[in-house]
């Protein structure tokens, strides 16, 4: 089944096409894009909130990320998408508001029970 973006990140059936395989894609792949930017030492933020295996699909980007050498501020908590935003620009991850970082929050989506989305926004907290 193909990853397929919107206007606002990614989303998915859980089980269906929103599995830990394609989230390791899709990390796998934020890594590489982001891996050489020159604020990328700062880290990327992953958060996720309470949606059925959110945390899980959290923790398996931190890992992906981790394995490709990029520093991952994961929340220890339940968070929402402005608390990660928040917390992006806090810890600077992006050097500065016009400069491109990613966020990774994993996310309820409008679509209805089963979907989760992944989305990506600058650290300015502009998607």
């Amino acid at each position: 089944m193909s990853i397929k973006f919107g206007t606002d990140g990614w989303r998915g059936l859980i089980a269906d096409d929103f599995t830990f395989e394609n989230v390791a894609k899709v990390a796998l792949a934020t890594a590489r894009y982001f891996k050489k930017h020159k604020k990328i030492k700062n880290g990327i933020v992953v958060g996720y909130d309470s949606r059925f295996l959110s945390k899980e699909f959290a923790e398996k980007t931190a890992e992906v990320l981790g394995n490709a050498g990029i520093k991952v501020i994961i929340s220890d908590k339940i968070s929402s998408t402005p608390m990660v935003s928040l917390l992006t620009r806090q810890l600077n991850a992006a050097g500065g508001a016009l400069t491109a970082t990613v966020l990774v929050c994993f996310t309820m989506t409008h679509e209805g029970p089963g979907k989760s989305l992944t989305a990506f926004q600058a650290a300015s907290a502009s998607r």
